[in-house]
């Protein structure tokens, strides 16, 4: 037999659970975003390429941590948080 505020609590109680279960997992998009981002503009900012329309789409998207790029990462240096980037090749 149907029992109307039984089940309908059943019912709400479940969707609460499964809205739980799909929001929980959402953090981890933003989170790659924000580490591609800084990656990205820490690789333009240490060999000094990329136009200036991406480099201020990834200082916004991965902010704060491109902000700290920007001030340890000399421009061209090639080299970034200790680590050496792939070099130019030499035109001919």
């Amino acid at each position: 037999m149907f029992n109307f505020p039984v089940d309908a609590h059943r019912c709400i109680v479940g969707v609460r659970k499964r809205r739980d279960i799909v929001t929980h997992g959402t953090g981890c998009g933003v989170s790659a975003i924000w580490i591609f981002a800084n990656l990205s503009f820490t690789g333009m900012q240490a060999q000094a390429t990329g136009s200036s329309f991406w480099k201020v789409v990834t200082f916004i998207f991965g902010f704060p941590g491109t902000l700290v790029t920007l001030l340890a990462v000399e421009k061209g240096s090639e080299r970034a948080y200790g680590i050496d980037m792939q070099r130019k090749q030499a035109t001919r």
